[in-house]
């Protein structure tokens, strides 16, 4: 499942188009981009993205609401891609990216949202 970063709230967000990707642009101010796809309670999702930041070291927090399968991760000036796993919130079935304390903005595309319990094999890098 691929949410549709165009549905979700974006708080003064700017998305572009580039490279036949939708780009969301998080500012330095820590604005938050949420998404709303159709999440079963019950359920594991797993989710990947690549983000990239505009200085080295700058971060993102990801969650499904409520911190379920939250990190915080340290960027690259590069694309990379990052992934991350959790159970929706009973009461917010939806989940979000926002920039943390970051000197620049953060650029994030190709979000993607599997059902786990649909994958194989799930292998989580962990972040330190």
């Amino acid at each position: 499942m691929n949410p549709d970063m165009s549905a979700g709230s974006h708080n003064g967000i700017s998305m572009v188009a580039e490279g036949g990707y939708q780009v969301a642009i998080l500012p330095a101010d820590g604005k938050q981009l949420t998404l709303y796809p159709s999440l079963q309670i019950d359920r594991a999702y797993y989710w990947t993205f690549e983000a990239k930041a505009d200085n080295p070291g700058d971060k993102i927090y990801t969650s499904l609401w409520g911190d379920r399968g939250a990190k915080t991760i340290p960027l690259t000036s590069e694309w990379q891609q990052y992934s991350s796993m959790g159970t929706p919130n009973p009461n917010y079935q939806y989940f979000y990216f926002w920039s943390v304390a970051a000197k620049g903005n953060v650029y994030l595309r190709n979000i993607k949202l599997y059902d786990a319990q649909d994958l194989d094999i799930v292998v989580e890098k962990e972040w330190r």
